[in-house]
Formats: C-alpha cells, structure tokens, sequence
C-alpha cells in the first residue's frame, strides 16, 4: 500500500513539472499578442520582457515605440520633504547561559552542566534623526500629437528616458520624433 502511494505522489510530481514547462514554453494568448488592431501589450516599468500591467497592475504601461509629432516637453523634478526617524543603537552586553548536555541512555546516562559566555545585542532607541523623504520621484516627460499616425490621438504625455529628453528638448514643436517611453503620462 505504501509503495502505490509514492509512486502515486511521483507521478503528480513529474505531471505537474511538465505542466510547469509547458507553461513557460508558451507564448502569450491572442489577446496579448499585439496582433494589429489589438491594444498594445503593456509591462510595468522596469520590469523583465514578458510582464504585464495595466488596468488592475497597479503600475504604469509601458509602450515599445511610439512616434508622432513633438508638441511640448516637461522635466518634473524630485520633490523632497524633511522627515524624522528614530535613531536605534545597538547596545552589546555580555551574557552567561547554562547549557546541559546529556549523553548515553539508560542507566549510564550522564548529565553535565557548562556556563557558556556570549553576548547578547539589542537596538535600542536614542533620540531621533532627521532625513529627506522622497514624495515623488523625479521624471522627464514629452507630449506628442497625432501619435503613430492616428491624428485624434493629440497631447499625449510619456515618461522618457533623460536621453530621449535631450533629443527633445533640441527640437521645435511640430517635428518628427520616435521615442521609447517608460511609461505613458506624465
């Protein structure tokens, strides 16, 4: 009886590893896909290839490239607040253990006793320490219009990258751009 029940638990084990290939193995469902006239595929930014966010990710798209024409840049910078924490300090002091040890069995059991030193840190709290706490992060941001050719898609903010920032800033309202967001709005 034993042996059926592990060679039953073996068997799931070895279903469910190649269930966990075959998975990875897959590409994304049509929906994902990116076929033409689906909506883009979005990752949250900075994450691995493969990733998905959007409505319900709780993080902003990300679109592989878009194109359209500059109408306007922004830089937001950090913005910063002054904050205060508690300052922990570890405190040490030494401490002395009784450990028992018993060896053998029966009637030749013995039983030793030996005080073992060591020492014993805490955190403990003095005073307060000040620090900048960042309320939000710092981004550069383009507006395009008629975005990938579509002219009723006009002042459209991303987030780019300071590089396709300075690209940007070189230019007059109106020219070309192709540019890869970090995620759309500003």
């Amino acid at each position: 009886m034993r042996d059926r029940s592990k060679q039953r638990a073996g068997t799931m084990v070895s279903a469910l590893a190649v269930l966990t290939v075959l998975a990875a193995c897959t590409g994304p469902s049509d929906a994902q896909s990116g076929t033409p006239g689906d909506a883009p595929v979005y990752a949250p930014a900075g994450a691995p290839a493969g990733a998905q966010g959007g409505p319900g990710g709780g993080s902003d798209p990300v679109i592989d490239k878009v194109s359209g024409a500059l109408a306007a840049s922004r830089h937001v910078p950090v913005r910063t607040v002054q904050g205060s924490r508690p300052h922990l300090v570890s405190e040490c002091h030494p401490v002395t253990k009784q450990v028992r040890r018993t060896t053998g069995s029966g009637k030749r059991r013995t039983t030793t006793s030996t005080t073992v030193r060591t020492t014993e840190c805490i955190s403990v709290q003095h005073g307060t320490e000040t620090y900048r706490k960042v309320v939000s992060v710092e981004r550069w941001c383009v507006e395009l219009d008629n975005v990938d050719g579509h002219t009723d898609q006009d002042h459209r903010w991303y987030q780019v990258t300071p590089a396709d920032y300075q690209q940007a800033l070189g230019r007059s309202p109106g020219t070309p751009l192709t540019l890869r967001p970090t995620s759309d709005g500003c």
